[in-house]
């Protein structure tokens, strides 16, 4: 069917302006979603020249992957990173042939109902493109799905990435500690320490850490293992909370856990900027001991 429609795109293009619609059905109800004609006719030349590998996506999403890419024929291969709890997709792609020099990039991929790919390119243009020339972004959408591709070219485009979770599990202890070195030595932290919006507060611990914890639910969880000396340690961990820190404020990456960070040999890529914005300065460096401590080891 793609074939016969591009051989008719000849006649298509002579109109000065068409589009077409595809029908999106959820649930009980059918909603349309409109194109600019030229997009239907680059649909179509993209499923029928160019050729995914390991195909772990649905046509929606294969369909936002491809549109990255020029239609000209070719094979885009690709692997899957991450895929999140809310249908979020990270993805390293790279195009086998047709290109003089492979380079791979990362593309994430999520539904438009969770918006969340919207915030991420919000977040990303505020506080990274514009800071870091390397991590510039582009952004597709269709009817369902919306993804942004990130200028990720690994040391030669060939060697293989991996989260820092899994290169954790497979290194050894002075790799790891060199790629957490190379993670905090990365030029986002270093510009992103040059945003410091407030200095030498003394500030609460329950108030730094109030978007990120639950002070209700760990009460309940003392509660829960410390049977006749529960009054007590509810009266200790409510005086931690008021214990305060001297910090700062400066822009964090906010979700600096283990499978937001891609490692390629020792260099570090980071993804995932949908929380990014300014913060207490602790907050990267407790994220990712967290992840460090409860997940991997």
């Amino acid at each position: 069917m793609s074939y016969q429609l591009i051989k008719k795109s000849d006649l298509l293009s002579k109109f000065d302006t068409f589009k077409y619609y595809e029908l999106i059905f959820e649930e009980n109800n059918i909603r349309t979603y409109e194109y600019e004609g030229e997009r239907l006719i680059q649909d179509l030349r993209s499923d029928v020249h160019i050729s995914l590998t390991n195909a772990n996506l649905n046509k929606a999403e294969e369909s936002l992957v491809k549109s990255f890419f020029s239609p000209d024929p070719s094979l885009v291969q690709y692997k899957l990173l991450k895929d999140g709890f809310s249908g979020s997709k990270v993805v390293e792609v790279s195009q086998v042939f047709s290109v003089p020099r492979p380079c791979k990039f990362i593309i994430k991929i999520g539904t438009k109902k969770d918006k969340k790919i919207s915030v991420e390119e919000t977040a990303v243009k505020r506080w990274v493109s514009n800071l870091v020339h390397s991590y510039q972004t582009e952004k597709k959408e269709n009817s369902t799905h919306e993804a942004l591709k990130y200028q990720f070219a690994s040391i030669d485009g060939k060697r293989e990435s991996m989260s820092f979770g899994d290169f954790f599990k497979n290194r050894c202890t002075d790799d790891i500690r060199d790629v957490v070195n190379n993670i905090f030595d990365h030029e986002l932290f270093k510009a992103w320490e040059e945003f410091q919006v407030k200095k030498d507060q003394l500030v609460p611990i329950e108030e730094l850490y109030k978007k990120h914890l639950s002070v209700d639910k760990i009460f309940s969880e003392i509660e829960k293992i410390s049977f006749e000396k529960k009054d007590d340690d509810c009266n200790k961990f409510k005086n931690i909370l008021e214990k305060k820190l001297l910090t700062y404020t400066k822009v964090c990456h906010g979700d600096l856990h283990s499978e937001n960070i891609i490692v390629d040999d020792k260099s570090v890529f980071l993804i995932d900027f949908g929380m990014t914005s300014p913060a207490h300065c602790f907050i990267d460096y407790t994220t990712l001991e967290a992840s460090i401590r409860f997940k991997l080891t």
